[in-house]
C-alpha cells in the first residue's frame, strides 16, 4: 500500500516547515493515544501504529490515522478486496464490516457470496443457475417436454439421489419382513401338522384297545353266548377293520397334503428371493441411468437411455398469476405464445427485442434507433438482462437503469424509481452517479438521491448530514462539498468534522512573535498560555522576532495550515468549513506579555486577515482586564514586564473559527503568542 501525502507550507519572512522533536522523556508522551513511548538510545520513541492504522505515532507527526481498506479495495490497492463485489463495504476505525450478500446468494460478504441454484428460461432453454460461474443450459432432441416436466426432471439431484436411497431401504425393509412372514407361516404350519399326526396316532391307540377290551369280554362269555354272538362279532370287527382302513387312508391323504403346503411354501420363498434379485438390479440399474442423466446436465443435454441427446423445452400452460414479480413469465395457451409484461398475459409482437428477458437490446439508444417509444424494456446481456427506464425523447435516448436491487442494474434517479419501480423509502438502492454505482437511500420527499459520502460523486454538505441516515461508527472517512467547492475528503466522527492545527516550530498548538531573543514573550510565565503549550520545542521560547517593532505595523505574520483525512486543506476548503463549525470543541486566544502602551494600535497586537489572499487585516487587542496581568486598572498596560493578558478571538474575519494568516505587531519587549486550547479541532452545524 502507498499513501502519498503532500504539504504546501507558504511563510512571508521566516521559515515555519515542521520538523520531529527529539525529546530525551516519554514525560510528557509525544505519542498519540495508540501509540506507546519508550526511550530507545536516550530518544523518546513512539511505537507502531496497531493493525488497521498507518502512521509514526508522533503527536507532532502523523500519529496513528484509520486505514480505509473499503476504498484502498475499490481502488485496486488491496487485491481481491476485502468484501465481495456483491456486497458493501463499510470502513471502521481499525476495520471494516462487509454488507450481506443479495437475496439471491447465500454467504457473507467477507467469505464470499455464492449464488443460490436456480432454474430460468432463456431463448427457449432451462438454464440451471448452479453458482457465479457455471450456468447449465438442458436442450433436447425428439423427446420435447413441457416446461414444468422439464423442471420436474431436474429440479434437483439431491432428491432423485434421496429417493434412490429411501428405495433401497424400502425394499430391504420388504425383504426382511417377507423373511420373516414366511418363516412364521413355515414354523406355524409345521406344529399344524404334527399336532395332527398325534392326534390320529391316538386314534389308532384307541382303536386298538377297545379290539382288545372287546375279545377279553367275549371270553368270559359262556360258551353258548360266544356261539350266539359269533356272527355278530365277525360283522363288527369287518366293520373296525374298514374304518381302520379309513384312517389310514385320511392320515396318508393328510401327510401328501402336508408335504404339499411344505413344498408350496418353500416355492414361495424361493421366488420372492428372486424378486428380491430382481429389485436389487432394478435399483443397479437405476443408479446406472441416474448418473448418466446427470453426466448428460452437465453438458446442457439429456439422457434418452443410451446416449446425451440435445433437448428443445416445450412451453407449456400455467395458471401463474400475471404480477411485476412474475414479468417475463411465458405460457402457450390457445396454440398461442404470451408472455407477462408485468400486469396481464399479452401476445408478443412480432419482434421480442427488447421485450423479453431472453431478447435484451444492448442500450436504449438501441430501442431507440428502431423506433421504439419510452417505456420499460430489457437492457444488457442474455441471462442478466433487467428492466430500464428509457425515455426516448432524448436524443440518444436516456437510459434511467433499472430498479436499484442488484449493483449490475443500479437506477439514476429517485423519481423514476418511484414512479417506474416497486419503491420502498426505508430500504437502500444501488444508484449510478458518473461511472460510479453504491447504496443510498431516497429522500421520500424530496425524491433526491440521500448522499452517504462514500465517493466524491455521493458527497454530502456535512458529516452531520451524512451521519443523519448513515450512522458514522468511530473516525471515518467521507467525502463532502459545499456550493462552490468541489468535493473533498475529511474525517468524521459521528456528526462532527475532525481536523488538525499543523504544527508550527514552536509547538502543535502554538504560534510566538517576540521582541528579541533575550526580551522574548516567555519572560512573563503567562500560566493559562503555557497550559495550551504543553508540548513545545527547546527554543519554543523565542518564537520568531521581527526586524522591527513599535510600527504599530504587522511585522511579521503566520500562515496557518489544518489537515483531515491526511491531506492538508485548501484555503477554499477551509473556508468552507468555517460556514458549518457553530459548535466546536475549541477556542483561540491572543495573550500578550510585557504590552506597554496598552491597547491597539499603541500595544501588542495581532492582526487577523479579513478575507482569504486581501492581505487586509483586522486587529485584535487585549488589556490587563481580558487576562489578568499585574494591573488591575482595565485600561492599563501590562507592565513592570510581568504582566499578561489573554483576549477570546471572536467572529470578526472571514474563516473564523480557522484563523488562516496572521500578523503580529510589538512595541516593546516580551512579545505576544496564539493558542489553540486543542490541536485536534472537532465541530459540526448547528
Amino acid at each position: 500500500m502507498l499513501l502519498f501525502i503532500v504539504t504546501c507550507v507558504s511563510w512571508f519572512g521566516v521559515g515555519l516547515f515542521a520538523q520531529q522533536n527529539e525529546t530525551t522523556s516519554c514525560v510528557p508522551t509525544p505519542c498519540v493515544s495508540l501509540s506507546s513511548c519508550s526511550l530507545v538510545n536516550g530518544l523518546a520513541t513512539c511505537s507502531s501504529c496497531p493493525s488497521g492504522y498507518f502512521g509514526d505515532g508522533r503527536i507532532d507527526g502523523t500519529g496513528c490515522k484509520d486505514i480505509n481498506e473499503c476504498d484502498l479495495s475499490a481502488n485496486g490497492v488491496i487485491v481481491p478486496p476485502v468484501c465481495d463485489s456483491a456486497t458493501s463495504c463499510t470502513n471502521t476505525v481499525g476495520s471494516f464490516v462487509c454488507g450481506d450478500c443479495p437475496p439471491e446468494y447465500h454467504g457473507t460478504g467477507s467469505t464470499g457470496c455464492v449464488r443460490v441454484p436456480s432454474i430460468d428460461v432463456n431463448d427457449d432453454n432451462v438454464i440451471i443457475n448452479v453458482d457465479k460461474l457455471r450456468d447449465v443450459k438442458i436442450a433436447s432432441g425428439s423427446n420435447a417436454f413441457s416446461l414444468r416436466q422439464a423442471i420436474i426432471k431436474i429440479k434437483n439431484t439431491e432428491e432423485v439421489v434421496s429417493f434412490e436411497r429411501e428405495l433401497l431401504q424400502e425394499t430391504s425393509n420388504f425383504a426382511e419382513s417377507t423373511h420373516s412372514n414366511l418363516m412364521s407361516h413355515i414354523v406355524a404350519a409345521d406344529a399344524d401338522l404334527s399336532s395332527n399326526i398325534v392326534s390320529i396316532s391316538s386314534s389308532f391307540e384307541l382303536v386298538y384297545s377297545t379290539v382288545e377290551l372287546s375279545t377279553e369280554s367275549l371270553a368270559k362269555e359262556t360258551s353258548v353266548e360266544l356261539s350266539r354272538s359269533h356272527s355278530t362279532l365277525s360283522s363288527g370287527i369287518g366293520q373296525l377293520e374298514t374304518e381302520f382302513g379309513n384312517l389310514e387312508d385320511d392320515f396318508s391323504l393328510f401327510s401328501s397334503e402336508a408335504s404339499s403346503s411344505q413344498s408350496s411354501l418353500l416355492s414361495f420363498i424361493v421366488d420372492q428371493s428372486k424378486v428380491n434379485v430382481m429389485l436389487v438390479q432394478s435399483i443397479s440399474m437405476l443408479s446406472a441411468s441416474l448418473s448418466s442423466f446427470t453426466s448428460c446436465s452437465s453438458q446442457g443435454m439429456l439422457f434418452n437411455g443410451e446416449d446425451c441427446v440435445k433437448s428443445c423445452v416445450a412451453i407449456g400452460d400455467c395458471d401463474t398469476e400475471c404480477k411485476t414479480s412474475a414479468a417475463g413469465t411465458l405460457r402457450f395457451r390457445d396454440e398461442s405464445l404470451e408472455y407477462c409484461d408485468g400486469s396481464a398475459y399479452v401476445s408478443p409482437s412480432a419482434s421480442t427485442f427488447g421485450l423479453l428477458p431472453f431478447d435484451p437490446a444492448m442500450s436504449c439508444a438501441q430501442l431507440q434507433d428502431v423506433d421504439f417509444g419510452t417505456g420499460k424494456y430489457y437492457i444488457g446481456e442474455i441471462g442478466t438482462a433487467a428492466l430500464h427506464y428509457c425515455d426516448m425523447t432524448t436524443t440518444p435516448a436516456t437510459d434511467y437503469g433499472g430498479d436499484g436491487t442488484t449493483i449490475g442494474h443500479p437506477s439514476t434517479s429517485c423519481t423514476i424509481l418511484n414512479n417506474q419501480f416497486s419503491f420502498v423509502s426505508t430500504q437502500k438502492y444501488y444508484f449510478k452517479i458518473g461511472n460510479v454505482v453504491s447504496l443510498a437511500f431516497c429522500d421520500a420527499t424530496t425524491k433526491m438521491v440521500v448522499p452517504n459520502g462514500e465517493y466524491k460523486e455521493f458527497a454530502a454538505l456535512s458529516c452531520k448530514q451524512i451521519d443523519a441516515r448513515y450512522p458514522i461508527s468511530g473516525q471515518q472517512e467521507k467525502w463532502i462539498k459545499g456550493n462552490s467547492v468541489a468535493a473533498f475528503k475529511v474525517t468524521c466522527e459521528g456528526a462532527n468534522t475532525v481536523m488538525t492545527v499543523k504544527a508550527s516550530d514552536f509547538s502543535p498548538t502554538g504560534y510566538i512573535v517576540s521582541q528579541a531573543t533575550n526580551n522574548n514573550w516567555y519572560k512573563c510565565r503567562c500560566a493559562n498560555a503555557l497550559s495550551r503549550l504543553s508540548v513545545r520545542t527547546s527554543t519554543w521560547y523565542i518564537g520568531v522576532v521581527p526586524a522591527a517593532y513599535a510600527t504599530s505595523s504587522c511585522n511579521d505574520f503566520h500562515e496557518i495550515e489544518y489537515t483531515s483525512a491526511s491531506f492538508v486543506l485548501s484555503l477554499e476548503q477551509v473556508k468552507y468549513l468555517s460556514t458549518i463549525a457553530d459548535n466546536k470543541n475549541f477556542n483561540v486566544i491572543s495573550t500578550s506579555c510585557d504590552d506597554d502602551n496598552v491597547a491597539y494600535p499603541g500595544g501588542h497586537w495581532l492582526g487577523f486577515e479579513l478575507t482569504l489572499n486581501s492581505n487586509n487585516y483586522v486587529a485584535i487587542d487585549c488589556t490587563s482586564a481580558d487576562g489578568g496581568g499585574a494591573q488591575t486598572d482595565p485600561t492599563s498596560a501590562t507592565a513592570n514586564n510581568v504582566g499578561c493578558c489573554d483576549v477570546l478571538i471572536g467572529n470578526q474575519f472571514d474563516t473564523y473559527p480557522f484563523p488562516t494568516k496572521v500578523c503580529a505587531s510589538l512595541n516593546t519587549g516580551g512579545g505576544i503568542s496564539l493558542t489553540f486550547s486543542t490541536s485536534t479541532l472537532k465541530f459540526s452545524e448547528a
